[in-house]
């Protein structure tokens, strides 16, 4: 009987161990859970900050991370962007100055194409 409570005692302690997992799986045959898992010993490292000529050659040489790149500039600037300029002044001269103002810009920004030059900086 008391190599049946030491065998007992041992599996408890296994799955002691196993229930500090996160999801608290094990497995006694393959180890996963117990202190033969090889995954008890990874660590998460953080590797070290990229150059700007690495930056520039993984959007240049990998179609998928420059489609990362440029696909939240594109998707921000779908539909478009609107200029507001504001004015200290409640008069409605200054008020319809700054409308004016307003209109001239996006008329000059929409001329110059600076939706897609914005996108691409």
């Amino acid at each position: 009987m008391a190599g049946e409570d030491n065998v007992i005692k041992i599996f408890g302690d296994k799955v002691r161990k196993a229930a500090l997992r996160a999801d608290s799986f094990f497995n006694a045959v393959t180890g996963l859970g117990t202190s033969r898992d090889k995954m008890q010993f990874n660590r998460f490292a953080r590797n070290r900050r990229l150059t700007y000529e690495e930056l520039d050659a993984l959007y240049s040489d990998d179609d998928m991370a420059s489609r990362i790149c440029d696909v939240v500039p594109e998707e921000e600037l779908r539909q478009g962007f609107d200029v507001i300029v504001d004015s200290d002044d409640q008069d409605e001269d200054s008020l319809q100055s700054a409308v004016e103002i307003g209109i001239d810009v996006g008329a000059a920004a929409r001329e110059l194409g600076v939706q897609a030059k914005v996108i691409e900086g």
